[in-house]
């Protein structure tokens, strides 16, 4: 099984897997080989990748996931195998302040979702 991953601040592709582990809007999902084909909506959460070779373990942000014919695709708005390099207070007090300002509803709603993407890499 194959994943790639697709995202504004990058992307990875893996191959050689044996399960994933994400988070959709309804739920932890589970992925093994010849897993039914499926899409979903993604909400932010850690995301994990066993295969050979050992485990990549990582943040996805909101997005979708496709798994069509054993292999994953995703498309998430923010990806990161390394949440610990991304300065989350920093960031999240500038999210914070923006927030608190009089801005419109779509800036809102992008920046609260950067901000569960933080959080989630904070957990």
């Amino acid at each position: 099984m194959n994943i790639t991953i697709a995202s504004p601040t990058g992307g990875n592709s893996y191959d050689n897997v044996s399960y994933v582990s994400l988070w959709c809007v309804e739920g932890q999902i589970g992925v093994l080989k010849n897993h039914a084909d499926m899409i979903a909506a993604l909400r932010a959460g850690k995301i994990r990748i066993d295969r050979d070779g050992g485990a990549v373990q990582g943040v996805l942000g909101s997005g979708f996931v496709r798994i069509e014919k054993g292999d994953i695709h995703i498309a998430a708005e923010q990806w990161t195998a390394e949440p610990g390099a991304i300065a989350i207070d920093a960031r999240l007090a500038e999210i914070d302040a923006k927030l608190s300002a009089d801005i419109g509803a779509a800036t809102k709603d992008k920046l609260s979702r950067e901000r569960q993407f933080l959080l989630a890499c904070r957990a």
